[in-house]
């Protein structure tokens, strides 16, 4: 079982995706802002962050990059339905595990 937060703007993809986790056995957080997001690895320790990458104010790409400055060793996952080149190679050197 792994400690996962998921942050996703969109509400409906938010629960998707929690319910999928939560029915595999994994501990779920649900958060549906980047801000709330680091207030959450502040306080608690996560395996494993998923995070969609367009959301108003931080980014994915931000949020990834704060996420690991404050916990090295997390598994940061960004999705997105909105792809570019560009977007994938900043995730992966930022420390990204996998972008899909």
């Amino acid at each position: 079982m792994a400690k996962i937060l998921v942050v996703d703007d969109e509400l409906t993809s938010l629960a998707i995706i929690n319910k999928i986790l939560g029915s595999a056995g994994h501990d779920v957080t649900a958060v549906s802002d980047s801000g709330s997001a680091l207030r959450k690895i502040r306080e608690e320790k996560y395996d494993v962050v998923i995070t969609d990458f367009n959301m108003p104010g931080k980014n994915g790409i931000e949020l990834t990059a704060e996420a690991i400055k404050l916990e090295p060793e997390l598994v940061v996952i960004l999705i997105t339905a909105f792809v570019s080149i560009k977007s994938v190679v900043d995730a992966i050197k930022l420390g990204a595990f996998d972008y899909l």
